[in-house]
C-alpha cells in the first residue's frame, strides 16, 4: 500500500512532539517541541483545531488527519491522498483509496473516517 509509509513518516513526528510518549500531544509538549517558536494562544489554537474529541490533546488519528488535511476543510480529498501517498498515484487509484473507507459516499474522508483506517498495535 503507497499510504503506509507516509502514515509511519506522520507517527515518527508525533513520537518526536509526544515528549512524555504517554501517546498524546498537549499544549506544553507543543511549546516545547513545535518546528518554530509559537507563543501559548497559537499552541492552544493548533490542539484546538485538530482536537476532533474535545478532549484538550491529539491522539495520532488526530494529529495524522491534521497531517493529512492540507487544505483545513476538515476533510481529506482525492488531490491529498495524491499529494500524501509514498509513491505516484493517479487520482483513480487515490479515489479508490478513499472508497474503501468513505462510509457516507461523499468522496473524502471525515475524521471518522480517516480513525476507522489507521490501527496501531
Amino acid at each position: 500500500d503507497a499510504i503506509d509509509p507516509v502514515l509511519a513518516e506522520t507517527l515518527m513526528k508525533f513520537e518526536a512532539m509526544d515528549d512524555d510518549g504517554d501517546g498524546f500531544i498537549i499544549v506544553t509538549e507543543v511549546l516545547k517541541r513545535a518546528a518554530e517558536p509559537v507563543t501559548r494562544a497559537e499552541a492552544v489554537g493548533m490542539i484546538r483545531n485538530a482536537d476532533a474529541d474535545a478532549d484538550g490533546k491529539l491522539s495520532f488519528e488526530e494529529f495524522a488527519f491534521e497531517d493529512w488535511d492540507d487544505d483545513g476543510d476538515r476533510f481529506i480529498s482525492v488531490t491529498e491522498v495524491q499529494m500524501k501517498a509514498a509513491e505516484p498515484v493517479t487520482r483513480t487509484e487515490a479515489a479508490g483509496m478513499i472508497k474503501d473507507a468513505d462510509a457516507d459516499n461523499d468522496g473524502k474522508l471525515s475524521f471518522a473516517e480517516f480513525a476507522t483506517q489507521i490501527t496501531w498495535s
